[in-house]
């Protein structure tokens, strides 16, 4: 403000507010968002959910050691949406002339549960992936027995936590809108990106 901004687009989390089963990154977005809402500025708040960028890895890691999927989400849907999505939303949003505060949910064009992501590997690959639903305190262990540090063990299992609650079914039509381009689908990245799945 001091410097003479007048519209300030930020990046935030999708179902950050109190009260909504939370992840431990989601705070600091609400108290963000919070700090826009009083500064007198205008503002645009993209809430990006869970990047879809990130689940080749963790399929392929799942492949390649046992074939299992294993995850406390109690097989609840996630609205995955890409990075390039993401980035085609906030260009949008940093070209546009609007002043308008706005708080849009920025997602993929449907939610899609641990079963089908491990369908669609399985598919894509031929080798089988089993999912294994675990409880949160049991997800919590193994990740710590396996040498993850406490604080990044409770931040998945916190997203696990997100996803059983089912916190993250919605999904939006803010890629469309704002680009004029349907989001990228799940199976659509991961036929893309076949090759990450056996790396």
């Amino acid at each position: 403000a001091a410097a003479g901004v007048k519209h300030v687009v930020y990046t935030s989390m999708y179902g950050c507010d109190p009260g909504c089963p939370v992840t431990t990154l989601a705070p600091s977005h609400y108290a963000t968002e919070q700090a826009l809402a009083k500064s007198g500025l205008s503002w645009t708040v993209l809430r990006h959910t869970w990047y879809m960028d990130g689940q080749p890895g963790t399929l392929a890691q799942s492949l390649k050691f046992g074939g299992q999927l294993v995850t406390a989400g109690n097989d609840q849907p996630v609205n995955y949406v890409t990075r390039e999505d993401c980035a085609r939303v906030d260009a949008a949003a940093l070209a546009s002339d609007s002043t308008a505060n706005a708080r849009l949910d920025v997602t993929g064009p449907s939610a899609v549960t641990a079963s089908e992501l491990a369908a669609i590997a399985t598919e894509l690959t031929g080798k089988p992936l089993k999912v294994v639903q675990v409880s949160p305190e049991e997800r919590t262990q193994a990740l710590i027995k396996v040498g993850l540090p406490p604080p990044i063990a409770a931040l998945i299992v916190s997203i696990d936590v997100n996803t059983r609650s089912g916190a993250t079914r919605n999904v939006s039509d803010t890629v469309q809108k704002l680009t004029g381009k349907a989001p990228q689908s799940a199976r659509e990245f991961l036929a893309a990106n076949k090759a990450a799945l056996t790396a």
